[in-house]
Order: C-alpha cells, then sequence, then structure tokens
C-alpha cells in the first residue's frame, strides 16, 4: 500500500487484482475517455513484451476503441522493445497510417514500461532513427521503478532529441506525466 504524509491510501500495488499493469490501465482508460486530450488526435494501442501486437489501429476513433480493448492486456514474459520499436516502425511506414509523414504532423509513441529491456544500444539507435528519419518521436515513461533509470533517460535522449523521461511511481503520478506529455504533444500539432 501506498500511503501520503497524512496516511491517506493513494494506492495498493500487489495481489491478484492491484498490479502495476492495472493501474496502468485505470490510467489509460481516463487518458482516452478525456476529450481535451483525445479531441484533433488519432491514437493506437501497441501490446508489447516478448508478444507484440497492434491491438488498436491509429484512427479518429482509436480512443475509443482503447477504452474497451486495453483491459485484454496481460503481462507475461521479458521487455523486448527493440522488436516492439522495429513493428510500430513498420506500422507507420505501411501506409496504415494516413498522413504521418507529412511535414505537418507530428507522430509519437509512448512506452510504458515497469522495468529494463533488452538490448538497450539498439533501443535508442532505433528510437533516434525513427525520430530523424520518420518523423516519430518516442516519450519513455518509466512506471513504479523506485527513481531513475539510464536506459529511460537515454530512450528518452534519442526519441525527443534531448528529451527526459518521465517517471511515476503510482496511477495518480502516472495520469498527470501522461496527460502533460500528450498536451505537449498536441500543442505541437
Amino acid at each position: 500500500h501506498k500511503y501520503d504524509c497524512s496516511l491517506t491510501l493513494l494506492e495498493t500495488f500487489g495481489g491478484a487484482t492491484k498490479t502495476k499493469l492495472d493501474a496502468a490501465k485505470k490510467v489509460i482508460k481516463r487518458i482516452v475517455s478525456d476529450t481535451s486530450l483525445t479531441a484533433g488526435a488519432n491514437f493506437g494501442l501497441m501490446e508489447w513484451g516478448t508478444r507484440h501486437k497492434i491491438r488498436v489501429d491509429i484512427d479518429d476513433d482509436g480512443a475509443k476503441k482503447i477504452f474497451s480493448n486495453v483491459d485484454g492486456i496481460y503481462a507475461a514474459g521479458g521487455t523486448e522493445l527493440d522488436e516492439a520499436l522495429s513493428i510500430a516502425r513498420d506500422y507507420f511506414t505501411s501506409g496504415k497510417v494516413p498522413n504521418w509523414n507529412l511535414s505537418c504532423a507530428k507522430n509519437y509513441l509512448i512506452v510504458i514500461s515497469d522495468g529494463a529491456w533488452d538490448y538497450p544500444g539498439q533501443v535508442n539507435s532505433k528510437a533516434k532513427q525513427m525520430r530523424i528519419a520518420d518523423n516519430i518521436r518516442t516519450f519513455a515513461v518509466g512506471f513504479g521503478l523506485g527513481g531513475s533509470n539510464n536506459n529511460y533517460k537515454n530512450l528518452a535522449a534519442a526519441g525527443i532529441d534531448g528529451g527526459t523521461p518521465l517517471y511515476a511511481e503510482n496511477g495518480t503520478e502516472l495520469l498527470a506525466k501522461l496527460r502533460t506529455a500528450i498536451k505537449q504533444a498536441i500543442s505541437q500539432t
């Protein structure tokens, strides 16, 4: 359990029903339900780990589709972000995302993870290449890490050209950080 200084319960992690993934799903549902964040932006959802899957295609109704789809994500296996970035890049460049490569378009990946991933050097190179060659920027969000982490710092710097990672220890912080990141992204369109 996590409490504030007044001993008010902020969040519960662990057990069969209250995991970091459960908290992240709840936050994602709140984000995609907030029309101040979703109006004028197209959203999609990818599940990644040891299995990678575009769960919701990026489109005008993506936010609504994410709300009902995100509960199907479950944790299993490792954290293979290198492969996930390749799939995301291929998805963008496949023509499934209309107008993704226009000079006026802003394209973002928001990577939310609670640990380290395999091949961090390759991940950073891929994020930098996607930013420079493909007009796709990557936000790095560390959730429940207990502090900063060089993997997230390096990914944020590569993905946003000197960007800084976002860290959140609970659902409340994650919601605030994601709102800030999305507002930053949509203000640049």
